[in-house]
């Protein structure tokens, strides 16, 4: 009987190690995708939240307001996932020795800890208007169209989607896309970010204040629009508080 607990004693550990090994031979399990779009907006309305003038320009910062929100959990937003194709994004980091790692893919850190959450508007963009409703300057009198000297900024995601979430294609990455209203796509506007910028390239002929109408139209049917007023927020037209933006100067 002693001899036989001896002999167990001493398989033991042979065991272990071969259940070790065993272990460390099994490949890693691959992380599970997701989406890169934390929630979808259906915007239901415009807030301001600065404005800028300089010598010749004018610049406001904006966001959507949102009549409803779909967020992760919800059938609607898998439903747009899938619609939209957002359905491979790694959301969480993936270690630097992972074998699925992919360089060219994977942020450097978790993009949910790093970087703000992405609300993409419900709906493609088919096109945004800009109209004087008083005297803007001789060539755009009250009622007149500002397409001309109007330039929307805004953050996409489409593109990152469609290239398999490529690095170089991120919106935290790349620069805002420059919609000049005069020369709006023809092609709808997908995965809109929430935060956009409105740029008038010339300054009205007076110091009065003046009032632009911004409506943007969506593929659906529906419109938001919103009234700009270059005097309606004079605490932020403060360099005190924020410089001016490059493109302004």
């Amino acid at each position: 009987m002693t001899k036989n607990l001896l002999w167990l004693f001493a398989f033991l550990p042979l065991l272990g190690l071969s259940a070790c090994k065993s272990k460390a031979d099994e490949p890693p399990k691959p992380l599970v995708p997701g989406s890169f779009i934390r929630a979808y907006i259906v915007p239901n309305g415009i807030q301001v939240r600065r404005f800028w003038q300089g010598q010749t320009k004018v610049l406001w910062s904006y966001e959507f307001m949102a009549s409803k929100t779909y967020s992760k959990g919800s059938e609607e937003y898998r439903e747009l996932s899938i619609l939209y194709g957002d359905t491979a994004f790694y959301d969480n980091m993936i270690p630097n020795d992972s074998p699925y790692r992919n360089n060219s893919v994977s942020f450097s850190r978790t993009p949910s800890r790093g970087y703000p959450p992405f609300g993409a508007l419900c709906e493609p963009v088919v096109s945004i208007d800009a109209v004087a409703l008083d005297d803007y300057d001789e060539e755009h009198p009250k009622g007149s169209s500002l397409n001309d000297i109007t330039s929307v900024f805004l953050l996409e995601c489409w593109t990152y989607i469609q290239s398999g979430y490529q690095i170089a294609y991120c919106p935290y990455f790349t620069d805002y896309l420059r919609l000049d209203l005069s020369n709006f796509p023809e092609e709808p506007i997908k995965l809109v970010d929430a935060s956009q910028e409105f740029l008038l390239i010339r300054a009205p002929a007076t110091t009065d204040s003046h009032k632009v109408q911004l409506t943007y139209r969506f593929e659906g049917g529906s419109e938001v629009t919103r009234i700009f007023e270059n005097r309606e927020y004079p605490r932020d037209n403060s360099t005190e508080q924020w410089s001016l933006p490059p493109i302004l100067l």
